[in-house]
């Protein structure tokens, strides 16, 4: 009886969302017509094609519900202005004319963002937990036995080693400290910035921190907050990490801080 439940409640949902996609997509094309006087169906149907285009591309780039949004404002553009420019330099129906630069646009970006998406990945292909000449923290620091390797400390062992190599890179930024001090203070704020993103929706679409949440971080702990300069030097650390790094993403977004996590 459950699972029939759960098998409608599924189904229902699902319908809701296909009503809600046709009276949106109707809504729109009918603001669209009375604009510009074009024929509703084929403005309707175009409108929802360019719906379909921006959630491929937006699965393919992993991206949340902004993208789509953006992806589709794309689409449309493409579609409307480009299917008016080529409805007159062609001398094609506007529907086919419009569907010639939405067609064009998705190729192309489809094998972009599939390219951008082997780039990251590419960039995780040296091993990054063993590339130790890169590390001036030793990952004994992290992690110590096979149950220690964590999505946690594998986390904070690649982030505060990012960070120590900041500092180190800028005199001005390090001053006095000496190595010991250095790896000291990243990893301090690595964990300033596993706070940070702990406490982040499950749905935020962009994982980062930021200067002023380290701020708050260190104010909750009763820490003195670190000059600016420290603090921006870790957040473009952080965050650069997390944009190259899919692995590190993954262990923010889907919560495997706890997960062990094997070699």
């Amino acid at each position: 009886m459950s699972f029939t439940k759960g098998l409608l409640a599924i189904i229902g949902i699902h319908l809701v969302g296909v009503l809600l996609v046709l009276g949106v997509t109707l809504g729109l094309s009918w603001v669209i017509t009375r604009l510009t006087g074009l024929l509703w169906s084929e403005t309707a149907v175009l409108l929802l094609i360019c719906l379909v285009w921006a959630i491929a591309l937006q699965k393919i780039f992993t991206g949340g519900f902004g993208v789509m949004l953006f992806l589709w404002a794309i689409s449309t553009l493409l579609g409307f202005g480009g299917g008016w420019l080529l409805s007159r330099w062609l001398s094609f129906p506007f529907f086919h004319a419009g569907l010639l630069p939405v067609g064009a646009a998705f190729a192309f970006m489809y094998y972009f963002f599939a390219d951008f998406k082997e780039v990251r990945e590419g960039i995780e292909e040296g091993d990054w937990l063993d590339d130790e000449d890169e590390m001036p923290i030793p990952r004994s620091r992290f992690i110590r036995t096979e149950s220690e390797q964590t999505g946690e400390a594998i986390f904070r062992y690649i982030v505060a080693n990012a960070i120590c190599r900041r500092i180190n890179a800028a005199p001005e930024v390090r001053g006095s400290m000496d190595g010991t001090e250095v790896q000291e203070l990243s990893i301090r704020l690595t964990d300033a910035a596993v706070s940070i993103l702990r406490r982040k929706p499950v749905h935020t679409q962009r994982y980062q921190v930021t200067v002023s949440g380290l701020r708050k971080v260190f104010d909750k702990m009763g820490q003195q907050p670190y000059d600016a300069d420290i603090l921006e030097v870790a957040v473009s650390a952080v965050n650069t990490e997390l944009m190259l790094d899919m692995e590190l993403e993954d262990i923010a977004r889907n919560r495997r801080w706890s997960t062990r996590l094997m070699e």
